[in-house]
């Protein structure tokens, strides 16, 4: 895409998992699609810190 340097259909590839994730809604408005989240962001915040702190125990105890 023209501002972010990732193409469409990555993008699209991401926004369905978000949307199957339930995390974000979208509604389409003429040709367009907004994206809104559809969880209060201290959720998503949490769900972030807890993917970024599961790595980090990954490095300590790995499999």
């Amino acid at each position: 895409m023209k501002y972010t340097g990732v193409s469409a259909s990555t993008i699209n590839w991401h926004m369905k998992r978000l949307i199957d994730a339930r995390l974000v809604n979208a509604k389409r408005e003429a040709q367009f699609v907004r994206y809104e989240l559809a969880v209060e962001k201290e959720r998503v915040l949490k769900l972030l810190i807890i993917q970024e702190f599961g790595k980090g125990l990954q490095k300590l105890y790995p499999k």
